[in-house]
């Protein structure tokens, strides 16, 4: 991994040509994002959000 920050980076996967980063890789740029979740094998991230007034 980079010294880039990781807002400043863009996901090259979605060009096309590119493999997508490994379950290891991913979980090097989520301590960039420690309220993101890795899901399905490190696939797709997930936050979730909690708010008092919706129901």
């Amino acid at each position: 991994m980079s010294n880039t920050v990781l807002a400043e980076k863009t996901c090259t996967p979605c060009h096309g040509g590119v493999p997508p980063l490994t379950p290891e890789q991913a979980a090097g740029y989520r301590v960039n994002a420690p309220d993101w979740s890795l899901m399905d094998d490190a696939t797709r991230i997930e936050r979730r959000f909690r708010f008092k007034d919706f129901g």
